[in-house]
Parts: structure tokens; C-alpha cells; sequence
């Protein structure tokens, strides 16, 4: 299934730099995609994509967070998520791919069990960059730095 023209949120797509899931031991490359069209959420819902209703400044929207394991289940490397631009080359750097991009999102579905229970689940297999919009780290308020003779036992021990 191709998911086109969806917004991208929080991509964690870098080869060399994967994520490591929420119980920090799970290797992986993931993305949040959040669907606008209507039509296009219901038929995705309809293949059996879990999605979630929810909203912004924008509007509301449907939102799903997919991904792929870094290594397969008998330890060896995956291959990353290929990102690909409009001419269908290569992204260069991944780590450029700021919230609210556009992009068609292929994912792939799998069966899966586990404790007597079976289903379906979708992994993320590859992106399309459709309309950039470039990461770029805002220079926000910072700690001052402080010169002091205590220790830092002593500055804790004041806490």
C-alpha cells in the first residue's frame, strides 16, 4: 500500500543513526505519517492500518507511526528505509527531512503471532519525498554558564 502525499513527523531515518524504540532496545528506523484526506484514511483503515483520529492548528487528521526493525530476528543487519526525492534518486541526508513534509510512504504488510494471537501489521518499506520541509535546529534559550568554586556534591546536597 502507497500513502501518498501524507505528512511526515518525527523521522528517525538516518542509516547510521537508528532509534531505539521505546523500550530502548529495539533497534530501528520510524516516522509518523498523519493523513489529511479523508477518503484516503478510511481506505487505509480499511486494509486494516491502525490509525489514530487527532488534530492540530491544521486541522484533523489521521496518524499512524510506522517503522522497521534495523536487524531481523536472527540478529543480522536490515537494510535502512530507501528515501527517495520526486526524480526517485537517492535522499542524501535523511536527517534533513523536517516535520510537516510531504511524501508518498510505501508500507508493506506482514502476519505476525505471538502467544496463541495472530494478525496483520504494516512496516515501513520506503519514501518518496514529495515537498521538503528542511529540519534546521532553532537556536532557543540556553543555560548560562556558571563559574562556581563548589563542588558539584556540595551544589546537589543544596537541592
Amino acid at each position: 500500500m502507497i500513502l501518498r502525499n501524507v505528512e511526515l513527523y518525527w523521522a528517525k531515518l538516518d542509516p547510521s543513526n537508528y532509534d531505539m524504540g521505546f523500550g530502548g532496545d529495539k533497534p530501528q528506523w520510524n516516522v509518523q505519517v498523519r493523513i489529511r484526506d479523508k477518503a484516503q484514511a478510511e481506505a487505509a483503515k480499511a486494509e486494516g492500518l491502525n490509525l489514530k483520529l487527532d488534530e492540530d492548528d491544521s486541522g484533523t487528521f489521521y496518524r499512524a507511526s510506522l517503522r522497521k526493525d534495523a536487524l531481523k530476528k536472527d540478529g543480522t543487519a536490515n537494510l535502512p528505509v530507501p528515501v527517495v526525492g520526486r526524480d526517485k534518486h537517492p535522499v542524501q541526508d535523511v536527517s534533513s527531512i523536517g516535520n510537516g513534509t510531504i511524501a508518498n510512504v510505501k508500507v508493506r504488510e506482514f502476519d505476525w503471532t505471538f502467544n496463541n494471537k495472530s494478525g496483520k501489521g504494516f512496516r515501513l518499506d520506503s519514501i518518496q519525498i514529495v515537498d521538503l520541509i528542511r529540519y534546521e535546529v532553532v537556536d532557543e534559550e540556553d543555560f548560562d554558564f556558571i563559574e562556581d568554586d563548589s563542588s558539584l556534591e556540595e551544589a546537589l546536597g543544596e537541592l
